[in-house]
């Protein structure tokens, strides 16, 4: 296991290192990292019963609740965060939780900020890993090209001359040809554009 150990440092490393974000009149300095998969559960369960507006302020939060690691010199990286309550009583809360009642208590333009600076970190990372990542990427086997030569119809020869309503039967019967045709070819060009 002690293998595992170092792969998962490694990724860490590469595809998540922290983000800085300060705040330098107003004397804050965050660090945040990337969210690991069990976060994004723990964000997804936490705003599934919001709606509307309040689900995208409780995803902001929740996402930086899991995200920062540090703010200024406290590290809160851990599962609890110990803290003192208005009463003088020492206490734990889920580090989650406690972070997500703290960021409730700034100013929403605050929570934007920090929440880009997230965004970005997390495209940045995803970035560096799709361009970093190699494998045999799966491709549909073409098909091969039906014939493009109009369908012709044999035309059953009556004796005499042809009639008004036969005459433009055979026209519509041309058209309709030519359009399908038409379209085959449409719709090859089109199939050709999507797979470039």
């Amino acid at each position: 296991m002690e293998g595992l150990d170092k792969i998962l440092c490694m990724v860490k490393e590469k595809f998540s290192p922290r983000k800085v974000v300060d705040f330098k009149e107003q004397g804050l300095h965050f660090e945040m990292e990337t969210l690991a998969s069990v976060d994004e559960i723990k964000i997804i369960e936490y705003c599934k019963d919001f709606d509307g507006a309040q689900y995208i302020e409780q995803l902001k939060k929740s996402s930086l609740a899991c995200a920062i690691k540090r703010i200024n010199d406290n590290d809160v990286s851990g599962d609890q965060i110990e803290y003192t309550d208005e009463e003088g009583n020492k206490k734990a809360k889920s580090k989650f939780l406690y972070m997500i009642d703290f960021l409730g208590k700034w100013p929403s333009f605050m929570i934007d900020l920090l929440f880009n600076a997230f965004t970005d970190m997390e495209q940045e990372a995803e970035y560096a890993a799709t361009n970093s990542v190699k494998f045999e990427r799966f491709k549909i086997a073409e098909k091969p090209e039906e014939s493009k030569k109009p369908v012709l119809r044999k035309v059953v020869e009556t004796e005499g001359p042809l009639t008004e309503t036969e005459k433009l039967n055979r026209q519509v019967e041309r058209e309709l040809s030519q359009e399908s045709s038409k379209m085959s070819d449409m719709e090859a060009e089109a199939l050709l554009k999507v797979k470039k």
